[in-house]
């Protein structure tokens, strides 16, 4: 008994510090919809529309990088909690983020991920799993605009192998900073 005491009190300890809000879920949810808001300011939300025509509300870390892509279709993935509203499936605190379509002409190509310096050079971690380096813009542009940022970049894309690739930035969108 006096050995196994302060195992059950430490084991109990344990218990009682496990986060709550990851009991809190209901579900572990993906969807893939458009991303659009709701309402008006100061009483914003974010939300998903998707193609079944249900509608989610959207919070988390991502929420700055969601309410930049308006409009766009992407696919989400995070813990689903009851809805607070009658006409919602329910509230999704998203971690996981691919974006789908932005909305662009067909014919425009645009990548999607973090911008890094690296021996190499700077280059762009596409969430499409490619590395694709920056090949026509001044590293000071880079170095103040994108690096350590989720962007998108538009322009001409030259993939060489299955994982590497360039790109001739033509434009750009950024995001948001990354903690990464």
């Amino acid at each position: 008994f006096n050995v196994f005491f302060p195992l059950v009190l430490l084991l109990g300890f344990l218990i009682l510090t496990l986060p709550l809000s990851a009991a809190d879920y209901l579900d572990y949810k993906t969807v893939e919809g458009t991303i659009s808001l709701r309402g008006s300011e100061p009483f914003v939300e974010l939300i998903i529309f998707t193609e079944d025509r249900d509608i989610y509300t959207l919070t988390g870390e991502k929420e700055g990088i969601l309410k930049k892509l308006c409009g766009a279709e992407v696919r989400i993935t995070g813990g689903l909690k009851g809805s607070r509203y009658s006409n919602s499936k329910g509230h999704i605190e998203v971690d996981y983020l691919t974006i789908l379509d932005l909305g662009y002409d067909p014919e425009v190509e645009w990548v999607y991920g973090r911008v890094e310096f690296t021996k190499r050079g700077y280059l762009l971690i596409g969430d499409d799993q490619v590395i694709y380096e920056i090949v026509n813009l001044d590293p000071g542009f880079i170095e103040e605009r994108f690096l350590n940022s989720l962007v998108v970049l538009i322009g001409d894309i030259e993939k060489e192998e299955k994982f590497l690739g360039k790109i001739k930035v033509k434009g750009f969108k950024v995001l948001g900073k990354t903690t990464e």
